[in-house]
């Protein structure tokens, strides 16, 4: 078996133990734990149908829907401009107790920019980010005709 055949076979592997674990929870106290385990099981979702691009850099600015705002940096699961994308990153919240915040997000990449939403685990909230990224043109070889 191939590396590449292993890989998605320990993916799988790891899925379905996900799903096992989520299936095993039953009390009300462990709801926070299932929707965090089921947006970690999406976004692995999403990031395992883009494994072939490579990541793409992404500064820009946070919005956590309890009504704080934050400037953050993430990486982007893919550097392809129109594109849908998952991402990991970190906030810094301004005028907040806990300035910090981690999170993983969804969203669209455009030229050069990227559009997210996600949520964080440390604030524990909802959040919007909009910035720029590194994004590759999809036709790079092109060059204008010369006169």
């Amino acid at each position: 078996m191939s590396a590449f055949g292993q890989k998605r076979t320990s993916v799988a592997s790891t899925l379905h133990q996900l799903l096992l674990f989520l299936y095993s929870l039953n009390s009300q106290e462990e709801t926070t734990m299932k929707k965090i385990a089921l947006s970690l099981l999406g976004a692995s979702m999403i990031a395992s149908s883009t494994v072939t691009a490579d990541p793409a850099a992404f500064i820009g600015v946070a919005y956590g829907f309890s009504g704080n705002f934050g400037l953050t940096a993430k990486v982007l699961s893919s550097d392809e401009e129109d594109t849908g994308v998952a991402a990991l990153g970190a906030t810094y919240y301004f005028g907040t107790p806990t300035p910090w915040g981690v999170d993983l997000s969804a969203g669209y990449a455009c030229d050069n920019s990227a559009f997210l939403l996600g949520y964080d685990f440390l604030q524990k909230t909802v959040t919007g980010s909009a910035g720029w990224a590194d994004t590759e043109d999809e036709d790079s070889s092109y060059s204008p005709p010369r006169d």
